[in-house]
């Protein structure tokens, strides 16, 4: 009985345990290229910026910019959808983003809406 009660005990308690390590790790590393992304699209964002405050902007660097920019805010939403599906209710996830949204792309709905999610 002692056995029966104990081999219970394992079985109900790795069932509220039954998280799949594989998952987990590769929402960390899709987690970390997130990061990394957003990084760079922050980086193209104030490059530009202060490309486009001095006295006589470089018209061909700010059209490199504008298209890297483009191009790095493309890529930063579809590895928040690639993500997202893996872990839709990640707190730091959703508050990068939103804040992403809010402060870089000046994206207000969208930003409040994650933010508050």
């Amino acid at each position: 009985m002692i056995e029966a009660e104990i081999i219970e005990h394992d079985n109900t308690t790795s069932e509220a345990k039954g998280i799949d390590v594989n998952i987990l790790v590769h929402f960390q590393n899709k987690f970390v290229e997130f990061q990394s992304t957003i990084e760079k699209s922050v980086s193209y964002h104030l490059d530009f910026w202060r490309e486009l405050l001095e006295d006589s902007p470089d018209i061909q660097k700010l059209q490199s910019l504008g298209s890297k920019l483009t191009g790095s805010l493309d890529i930063v939403a579809d590895s928040f959808r690639k993500i997202s599906e893996l872990n839709p209710n990640h707190i730091k996830m959703l508050r990068i983003y939103g804040n992403f949204l809010l402060d870089i792309v000046n994206d207000e709905l969208e930003g409040r809406k994650l933010l508050e999610k």
